[in-house]
C-alpha cells in the first residue's frame, strides 16, 4: 500500500505543459501533436471553428450546467434524441446528406449518434428555434452567403435567427445567455433585438469575452521572477507587454472552458501559430508560449516551490537541458519538449513577456506569451540564446 503522503503528493501535483517551441524568420517550428478524441464525420474548417466557439460559449454559461444534469430515468428511457454531444453537428451532417452516405461507418455513426437529425425518431412537432447561441447564430447569418457550407449550417442550426420560423417571434437576447460567464446580460427590449453584455468588476473586455484585469502586483511578480532567472544566464531583462498579457489571459480562459466541458476530449494543448501571431510595430510577430496548470491554489509567479510556482517549475528544467546538451550535443525535438519552458524563459532574443490566468482561484491555468518566440529548432540558435 502506498504511503498517504505519496498519494497526496500525486493528487496535488501541479501539471505543467511543455513550452511551445515556435519559429522565427528561419527555423522549423516544433509543436506537440494535437490529441483528437473521437472519430466522426468530417466538418469543414470554417464550420468546425463556429461549432468550437459555440461549445466554449455553452461551457462558460449557466445553461450548460443545467443540460449536464442527469434526467430522471422515467423521462429519458423512451426519449429518441441525438446522442452525439453536439446536436448542431448532427443537424449539419444530416443536412449535408450523410444519413444516406455510401460510407458504411458514416451511416452507422449517423443512425446511432444522430438518429433524430436523420429522421429516425417518431414524428413529433418540433419548435422552430436556434441550436446555437444567438451571438454565434448572428455570426453565421453574416457569413451564410460566403459559402455553401455556411449556408447549410445556417439553415440547419440557426432557423430562428435567419428568419425561417413562421410568425413574429419575440426573441429574448439573454436566453440562451451569449455573454461571458463573468459578465451581466441585459436583453434589448422590443422593437430592438439582441443583448448588452457588460463585464463584471475586476474583468475587462467586450462582454462576450471578459478576461481578468491583471493587477500591477500580479504583473510585477511574473516579470520580476522571469528577470531574476534570466540574470543568472546573462540574458537581458524583459519588459512587461500588455498585449501578451491580454492574449495570455484569453487563451488561458479558452483552455479552461474546453477542459471543463470535457476533460477527455479537450486536453490542454498549445495554441495555433495564428493565435500566437499578431502585429507589433506593423510587423506580424510569432510569440512563444508556456502553459501551467495548478490545482491547489490560484496560479501566480510567487513562492519557492516548483509544485506551486510556474517560474520555479519551468526553471527546474535546466537540469534536463544541461544533461541533454552535455559535451556539445545538438538540440533535438525530444529535448525541446523536455526543457522548452526553461530555454524560452532565458532566451536572450525574447525581449518582452506577458502572463494571464483563467481565474484568480485554485484549479486554474496560467499562460505566458513571449515576444519574440524562443526555442527555434536550430542548435546554433540555442547556442546564441541560452547560456549556462
Amino acid at each position: 500500500m502506498r504511503p498517504l503522503v505519496t498519494l497526496l503528493a500525486f493528487y496535488f501535483l501541479v501539471v505543467a505543459v511543455k513550452s511551445a517551441p515556435a519559429e522565427e524568420e528561419t527555423g522549423e517550428a516544433v509543436l506537440p501533436d494535437p490529441n483528437r478524441g473521437v472519430e466522426t464525420p468530417e466538418l469543414p474548417e470554417e464550420v468546425e471553428e463556429i461549432l468550437l466557439e459555440a461549445r466554449i460559449k455553452e461551457a462558460e454559461g449557466p445553461e450548460d450546467r443545467k443540460k449536464r444534469e442527469a434526467q430522471p430515468a422515467e423521462e429519458s428511457a423512451d426519449t429518441c434524441e441525438d446522442l452525439y454531444r453536439d446536436e448542431c453537428s448532427c443537424r449539419y451532417w444530416a443536412a449535408s446528406g450523410l444519413c444516406n452516405a455510401t460510407n458504411r461507418f458514416t451511416v452507422n455513426f449517423m443512425h446511432t449518434e444522430c438518429q433524430k437529425s436523420c429522421g429516425l425518431c417518431p414524428s413529433t412537432e418540433e419548435e422552430c428555434t436556434d441550436f446555437l447561441a444567438q451571438q454565434v447564430c448572428e455570426r453565421v447569418k453574416t457569413y451564410q452567403e460566403t459559402s455553401q457550407e455556411m449556408k447549410t449550417l445556417a439553415e440547419a442550426c440557426c432557423n430562428k435567427t435567419i428568419g425561417r420560423c413562421p410568425g413574429k417571434v419575440d426573441i429574448d437576447g439573454c436566453d440562451p445567455n451569449p455573454c461571458d460567464a463573468n459578465a451581466a446580460c441585459a436583453d434589448v427590449p422590443a422593437p430592438g433585438t439582441g443583448q448588452v453584455c457588460t463585464c463584471n468588476t475586476g474583468y475587462a473586455g467586450d462582454g462576450y469575452t471578459c478576461t481578468e484585469t491583471v493587477t500591477d502586483e500580479f504583473a510585477q511578480h511574473c516579470l520580476e521572477a522571469h528577470n531574476e532567472k534570466r540574470a543568472r544566464h546573462n540574458a537581458p531583462p524583459m519588459t512587461w507587454d500588455p498585449m501578451c498579457a491580454q492574449e495570455a489571459a484569453r487563451y488561458a480562459k479558452k483552455l479552461k472552458a474546453e477542459y471543463d466541458a470535457n476533460p477527455r476530449r479537450y486536453p490542454l494543448i498549445h495554441s495555433s501559430r495564428a493565435e500566437r501571431t499578431w502585429a507589433v510595430n506593423g510587423k506580424n510577430i510569432v510569440h512563444g508560449e508556456s502553459l501551467y496548470w495548478t490545482w491547489s491554489q490560484a496560479p501566480d509567479c510567487t513562492g519557492s516551490s516548483k509544485y506551486k510556482n510556474p517560474i520555479e517549475a519551468w526553471y527546474a528544467e535546466k537540469s534536463d537541458y544541461k544533461r541533454m546538451r552535455g559535451r556539445g550535443q545538438p538540440v533535438s525535438y525530444r529535448g525541446i519538449r523536455l526543457y522548452g519552458h526553461f530555454t524560452q524563459m532565458v532566451w536572450k532574443n525574447s525581449g518582452a513577456v506577458g502572463c494571464g490566468r483563467s481565474d484568480n482561484k485554485p484549479n486554474n491555468i496560467l499562460v505566458c506569451y513571449y515576444q519574440k518566440t524562443g526555442n527555434v529548432y536550430q542548435t546554433a540558435a540555442f547556442n546564441r540564446n541560452v547560456e549556462i
